[in-house]
């Protein structure tokens, strides 16, 4: 792991040199550079292009990622002098406002000594990340991860029972602002935080320019959007060795239009992708088929069993808290292919669903709209008594289909959209007595709720795309193909989660997004001509891992997932008997649907030993 940690305030520190080196060697590698007084010490530990430390009179700051710059002249100060420096000039010009000036995927800390105040922040999609905690002396301690912010002598924690039922219940990772530690928190995207005599607080300072009620000309805004996502690929290959980079082709709408657009700035450009021997797992058809398209220097890695076990401990450690999305392991492969044949960095397609509406509950949820018109005492008094009746195993398919449709239907839309394991299984009958006492499963419903809300002037759908913005693009996906990049030794840059093409993607109407009752019909629309009609037309899909196929008919695997769960009931969080089943149905090889929470579990474990 890399970045940058540090703390600010608390009692003056004579072993602060010390405590530096600590703080650095958590996060993976020796310092590169850092600074240190009696109150503050931050050490840079980062191979980013925006990798910046400066020190200018009474003002230090550091900075990882990829800055651009709103004001020319901050811009040519980034320039000569790099984005930390750039930045001390603009927060002594506009204070905590000197955070509107900054565009990109970023993170950054500010110590004003003058002043007593910290700053810190990351960019508004999350792809960088920033944790914080407060030492026994007062003193704000942050980080780029949570075993940089550890290392600090003052910090103390604790495995945090709420996270982890929140790490099953979000499906594969522990959503911002926990973290797996009770002492800990983690910035979400566009916040900032800010200390100023030990006080800390965190606030938003943007939000994505929904605008529900917008008029649109569809063939002009077809224009617009080719023009802004060319932009945003020709700005992140600018900035790189044109041989040096290399693009994630799954064969989708979004990896493919990236890649499309890449192969015009760089002729030959290299793709990569992963095949599975599995059907309905392996795309490598359709990413071929883009390959051929656009004349890439093409490359497949076939993904086996095997590679799941050998990589499996290293994927695990390199996250900094539990972290399960599976699709991290061919994610890996991908990269580790990409670096194997010369490239520095990658471009992804991560963010395409989430601001032009790909993901299939965005159509499938309208179903639930329908129970809300029906008279409410009917539902109150007849239907909703009557699901209640009907045990979840029932035989019979139409009344189990019934039951389902009722109980979904009574959630709000954001219990909807995630649910995790506990949509099958209640917590009582996962977790031990004593774990389940340290759960307050309203606390989670409402963090959920909030989010869902946060918009202001949103429609429903844009609602569900920012929910998904926040807790599937930037608590997973970006999570997962950042870690696995670093872990391959390569960058990674993301052209759709550029602000432009975000903030155009914001004003565009519901029934233009979903045009024709269809995901993504206005992309589709749109990216006719550019893209082959075959990927236009396809079925969305992505580098999903075929675990339990390969638990199936991979007797090793098998093994060693079964090995990991039975470890895991010493810890006392689940109860054994839960365990037990999971692992009888692996040995064999028969699952029921929330048997997936079984990877869930076996990474749970390994994280857990990793870090003991």
């Amino acid at each position: 792991m890399t970045g940058f940690a540090g703390w600010f305030g608390g009692a003056p520190r004579a072993d602060g040199r010390l405590v530096l080196e600590r703080m650095g060697a958590a996060l993976g590698r020796p310092a590169a550079r850092d600074a240190s007084g009696p109150n503050f010490g931050i050490v840079l530990v980062s191979p980013s292009p925006g990798a910046s430390l400066a020190v200018e009179a009474d003002v230090v700051c550091a900075t990882e990622g990829h800055f651009a710059w709103r004001d020319p002249e901050t811009g040519e100060r980034a320039k000569d002098h790099g984005p930390a420096a750039a930045l001390i000039t603009a927060y002594r010009k506009q204070g905590a406002a000197a955070i509107d000036q900054i565009k990109g995927a970023f993170s950054f800390v500010l110590f004003d000594m003058a002043r007593g105040r910290a700053l810190a922040a990351i960019d508004r999609f999350g792809i960088g990340t920033l944790v914080w905690g407060t030492a026994r002396d007062g003193a704000l301690v942050v980080g780029s991860t949570t075993d940089g912010v550890r290392a600090h002598p003052g910090i103390a924690t604790s495995l945090s029972m709420q996270s982890i039922y929140e790490y099953l219940y979000c499906i594969d990772r522990v959503p911002a602002p926990r973290t797996i530690f009770t002492e800990l928190s983690k910035l979400a995207p566009a916040e900032m935080l800010s200390s100023e005599r030990g006080a800390s607080e965190v606030r938003s300072y943007w939000q994505m320019p929904y605008r529900s009620g917008a008029r649109i000309d569809a063939a002009e805004a077809a224009r617009e959007l080719r023009d802004k996502v060319r932009a945003s690929v020709s700005a992140a290959v600018a900035v790189e060795k044109a041989q040096s980079v290399g693009t994630f082709l799954s064969g989708g709408l979004d990896s493919s239009t990236v890649t499309g657009l890449a192969a015009e700035l760089v002729p030959g450009v290299k793709s990569f992708t992963i095949g599975f021997p599995i059907e309905g797992y392996d795309e490598t058809y359709y990413a071929e088929l883009a390959a051929r398209a656009f004349r890439t220097s093409h490359l497949t890695y076939r993904l086996k069993a095997e590679d799941v076990g050998e990589i499996l401990k290293k994927s695990v450690a390199i996250y900094d808290e539990p972290f399960a999305n599976s699709s991290a392991i061919p994610a890996y492969y991908c990269a580790h292919a990409a670096r194997e044949a010369g490239v520095e960095v990658m471009l992804a397609g991560d963010g395409g669903d989430e601001l032009f509406a790909g993901n299939a509950r965005y159509v499938k949820d309208r179903v639930f709209d329908h129970y809300l018109r029906i008279p409410g005492a009917l539902r109150r008094y007849a239907l909703e008594p009557i699901a209640a009746l009907v045990p979840r195993d029932v035989s019979l398919p139409p009344l189990r289909k019934f039951a389902n449709y009722v109980r979904a239907a009574r959630l709000s839309v954001p219990d909807r959209m995630l649910g995790g394991l506990f949509g099958t299984t209640a917590a009582e009958g996962v977790f031990s007595p004593e774990a389940l006492a340290a759960i307050d499963r309203e606390s989670t419903t409402a963090l959920l709720r909030a989010i869902y809300d946060a918009p202001r002037d949103a429609s429903k759908l844009q609602r569900m795309m920012n929910f998904d913005l926040r807790l599937i693009l930037a608590d997973s996906d970006l999570r997962k193909v950042g870690r696995m990049c670093e872990l391959a030794g390569v960058r990674v840059r993301y052209p759709f989660l550029d602000e432009d093409v975000a903030e155009f993607a914001a004003g565009l109407p519901d029934g233009l997004l979903l045009s024709g009752g269809r995901l993504r019909g206005f992309y589709k629309d749109a990216m006719k001509g550019f893209l082959p009609d075959e990927i236009i037309d396809k079925q969305k899909h992505g580098f999903g891992l075929p675990y339990f196929d390969f638990v199936t008919g991979h007797a090793p695997l098998r093994d060693l997932s079964c090995e990991i769960l039975l470890r895991l009931r010493s810890r006392g969080i689940f109860r054994s008997e839960f365990l037990d089943g999971l692992v009888g149905r692996l040995r064999s090889r028969t699952t029921r649907e929330e048997d997936g929470v079984a990877w869930d579990l076996l990474v749970l474990e390994l994280w857990l030993e990793s870090r003991a």
